[in-house]
């Protein structure tokens, strides 16, 4: 994943992180492809050592797997990581890097992220599946 992390503070690393951690969650469907990029990510953090990224990796999968159990819990908390980006910049990056995420299975699943400006926000919606929508 190609994004340019100059100007994200640790917190908003990790914002971020936990973000694709959740929309990577959010379909129940992990490919290898999605954690390639989650790995590269954690490497322009920091995380160059292979045991770093994964204890990184893993911390964030304790934070967000007991939140995508509900998708009411998904939605909030989605809404919680997103507030830490105020820069438009940022958020710019940040809802590429939640499209590239979100598309990048293809396991019949329909998958879509669209955006729009609201009272000066961005609102992303994020539709897996019928059953399954976050919006923040």
């Amino acid at each position: 994943m190609d994004i340019d992390l100059t100007g994200f503070s640790p917190a908003q690393q990790q914002a971020l992180f936990d973000l694709l951690i959740l929309f990577m969650y959010a379909d129940g469907h992990l490919t290898t492809f999605e954690d390639e990029q989650l790995q590269k990510l954690l490497a322009t953090m920091g995380f160059v050592d292979e045991i770093d990224r994964q204890r990184e990796f893993d911390a964030a999968v304790t934070r967000i797997r007991p939140i995508v159990q509900s998708i009411h819990q998904a939605k909030e908390h989605a809404i919680f990581l997103a507030d830490a980006f105020i820069d438009r910049k940022q958020q710019k990056q940040v809802l590429a890097a939640a499209e590239q995420m979100m598309t990048s299975d293809n396991n019949g699943c329909l998958r879509s992220v669209n955006s729009m400006q609201v009272d000066g926000q961005i609102q992303v919606l994020v539709r897996c599946d019928p059953s399954t929508c976050l919006i923040f």
